[in-house]
């Protein structure tokens, strides 16, 4: 695992829509659990969502790999089909994916896990509730851990990630290469009992508020699907939900971090204006970022904002794989922080002055050089 995967909280938002995946960003999100049909627990996006969105958010898509509404029981047809949606959104620049099988006895199916996996082009994989309809949790985290799955959504087997808080926390305590990941009924006014009873540092929601159709005439009596559901009601992710997950896990942070690098409200509201209006510009810095993120694994809340920085401020050229990789910049960013938290002189900087001539990898402007090596002597990075 990361060196800080056990560090860091991180916020996954489930959207169906480019509205919702728009609002889930900026919000605060992590990153994106990409579905089709959110009402009915969620299937395969269509491709054309997932292009359109892609071209709208900065953050890392992942892609919901499900046939169909019902069991998680697949046919052979349902396997090839997924085999073959993995590989076209792999190709297209996915940067995980969602999925999972039972067998009819109710155990995991690791058989075709393993085999839908090699089609998903070594990007990371969550394994989706089909883990709260499986006969044994234990066996199947065990399981999980051996096809290296990176991530559990979970409930705990029970509705809601509050119900099932018991078993999370177990499961949690026998984890030791994957996280685990709440979901189910989270919001802001959850994570707070769930973090204090489970430890679970990630957090699973769709942030969910429904709006009225459009549509002024209405053919009552008829359903277009299955009963119970409007043809004249919509949801869509609401980025003030989103915002108030968010906060809360950033207080949280600050309480299990407390000397972490963070900027002040200022310094953070600018570095994201710029992060956002430049990346909006460019899908070569987007794919960037969205490598640097997956390379990082699990961020902090400093680690966010510092690459944000980076991405908001270095040459484009740099930041495309010519001089940074993202291993490059992580390589620089984590034991730049990792200064900042087990040095008091460091933390007692100026924020201008830490910004400018420590955090950053480099500084171009040649008059800047000499305050920059002086920087590097007296706080050695290494």
């Amino acid at each position: 695992m990361q060196e800080n995967e056990n560090r860091g909280f991180e916020l996954e938002v489930c959207v169906d829509s480019v509205e919702s995946g728009i609002a889930a960003e900026a919000g605060g999100a992590d990153r994106l659990e990409l579905c089709g049909s959110l009402e009915i627990g969620g299937i395969t996006p269509s491709f054309g969502l997932f292009s359109e969105l892609r071209k709208r958010v900065t953050l890392p898509l992942f892609v919901m790999l499900r046939p169909r509404f019902g069991d998680f029981c697949y046919t052979e047809e349902e396997c090839r089909e997924l085999e073959t949606e993995a590989e076209r959104f792999a190709a297209a620049g996915a940067d995980g994916f969602v999925l999972g099988m039972l067998k009819p006895d109710g155990s995991l199916d690791r058989e075709r896990i393993s085999e839908l996996m090699k089609h998903c082009g070594g990007r990371p994989v969550t394994l989706h509730r089909c883990f709260d309809l499986c006969k044994d949790p234990f066996e199947a985290l065990r399981i999980a851990e051996e096809l290296g799955i990176a991530r559990i959504l979970t409930s705990g087997q029970a509705n809601t990630a509050l119900e099932g808080a018991g078993t999370l926390a177990a499961l949690a305590e026998e984890a030791k290469s994957l996280r685990l990941m709440a979901g189910s009924g989270v919001s802001a006014e959850k994570i707070e009992a769930l973090y204090r009873e489970t430890g679970i540092l990630s957090y699973h929601m769709s942030g969910k508020v429904n709006e009225e159709s459009p549509m002024q005439f209405r053919r009552e009596g008829v359903s277009m699907g299955l009963p119970g559901f409007s043809e004249y009601s919509r949801s869509y992710t609401s980025s003030e939900k989103v915002k108030a997950a968010r906060e809360v896990l950033e207080r949280l942070d600050r309480e299990r971090n407390p000397e972490d690098w963070r900027p002040s409200a200022e310094t953070e509201r600018e570095i994201d204006a710029a992060f956002f209006a430049r990346l909006k510009k460019s899908e070569a810095l987007r794919a960037g970022y969205r490598a640097s993120v997956a390379a990082a694994g699990t961020l902090t809340s400093g680690e966010r904002t510092a690459l944000r920085y980076y991405y908001a401020l270095l040459p484009e050229s740099d930041l495309c794989g010519y001089d940074f990789s993202p291993e490059t910049l992580l390589s620089f960013l984590r034991p730049t922080l990792t200064l900042y938290r087990e040095r008091a002189a460091v933390r007692e900087l100026p924020e201008s002055y830490f910004l400018q001539y420590v955090l950053l990898p480099r500084v171009n402007n040649e008059e800047f050089r000499p305050v920059r090596e002086s920087s590097q002597t007296a706080l050695p990075l290494t």
